[in-house]
């Protein structure tokens, strides 16, 4: 059962999704700023009906995205921000439209920018880089903490963000946020987080910890998470973990460690191991509570802004991989390959 569905590499979410700091310096010459990214790709495995991410047996390249950003500073002080999304992925390939994200941000200083409206939710390093292709070393994000209905795209409230130097080369950057989200079907209700995030004197290095909690229909939905990352040179490392209490019963335990290094020209390679499990009261847990993804991928980068990607994981368990339909896994263990093309500009 599936419990549900972030220094250079600032620089380039920033730069890519609007973000505040890149968005803020450009208002008095180009107020208005448009930025796009998109994914398309092939996913195939071995078993004989198990389903993992955007592959299956037959094969399956119906999973197309594209999102369009758009930012504007009417005012000095005023940002406003917007995101839709265009998605292929049901079973007749029509596609889908959504609204990730619509807010203003009314900026008092560094340390204290106010938003509201449909606001990001920030939280780790990818939620608000989400589809991001050209941000990651992986066609798709690691699935226990990104995929799984722990966390939303958007919350419908207000929020509070700001940063500031500490220190002879230390930074601290922090989020608050209060209102209502939806994670998978369920909305949560009064809801409150935040995310903090340490700078530290060695270029690329960083630590953070996130967490929220919302009020479902009769419990609460709780969850905190740590991060670290490191990129500098020719390496990115990164790692997450995360606890969540669902349901009032439900607890989930997830994390993942990545690396990826350039191999000098225009090839990266990247490993990452991706592992879940969930825990039900007074129930045995069954290889349908379990997930282990280990990843090897062999990248092509064209330019900063335009990748291909051919990844094989190994996935144990059937929290993720299993049926379309439903029905119980035939097989524990699925072995998938994906080929993706990941544009940003």
């Amino acid at each position: 059962m599936r419990y549900g569905r972030g220094v250079m590499r600032r620089t380039l979410a920033v730069a890519f999704t609007l973000s505040a700091t890149v968005a803020a310096a450009q208002e008095g010459s180009q107020p208005l700023v448009l930025h796009g990214f998109g994914s398309a790709g092939y996913g195939k495995n071995g078993t004989d009906n198990n389903h993992y991410d955007s592959s299956d047996p037959r094969g399956d390249y119906r999973h197309a995205i594209f999102s369009l950003s758009v930012a504007a500073a009417p005012m000095e002080r005023l940002r406003i921000r917007g995101q839709v999304m265009h998605v292929e992925t049901d079973e007749e390939g029509e596609p889908v439209a959504e609204l990730d994200f619509a807010f203003g941000e009314w900026r008092f200083s560094d340390a204290l920018r106010l938003r509201a409206g449909q606001i990001q939710q920030p939280f780790g390093i990818y939620n608000e880089i989400f589809d991001v292709g050209t941000l990651r070393p992986f066609s798709f994000l690691p699935k226990g903490i990104y995929d799984s209905g722990i966390l939303a795209e958007g919350l419908n409230g207000v929020g509070v963000a700001g940063s500031r130097r500490i220190g002879s080369g230390w930074g601290l950057q922090y989020d608050v946020y209060l209102g209502g989200l939806q994670v998978e079907d369920e909305p949560l209700n009064e809801t409150i987080g935040g995310r903090v995030v340490l700078e530290t004197p060695v270029t690329g290095l960083s630590f953070g910890a996130s967490g929220y909690s919302g009020s479902a229909e009769d419990s609460r939905h709780s969850v905190l998470g740590a991060h670290g990352e490191y990129l500098a040179g020719a390496w990115s490392m990164r790692a997450e973990y995360v606890h969540a209490w669902l349901h009032g019963d439900v607890k989930v335990d997830t994390a993942y460690a990545e690396v990826a290094r350039r191999l000098g020209g225009n090839l990266q390679a990247a490993a990452r191991y991706d592992w879940s499990e969930q825990s039900h009261p007074d129930m045995a847990r069954t290889s349908a509570d379990e997930h282990k993804d280990v990843g090897l991928g062999m990248n092509y980068w064209f330019s900063p802004n335009f990748v291909t990607k051919l990844s094989y994981h190994h996935v144990d368990g059937n929290l993720f991989a299993g049926p379309e339909d439903g029905s119980p896994a035939l097989e524990s263990t699925t072995d998938a390959v994906f080929v993706t093309a990941q544009l940003s500009f």
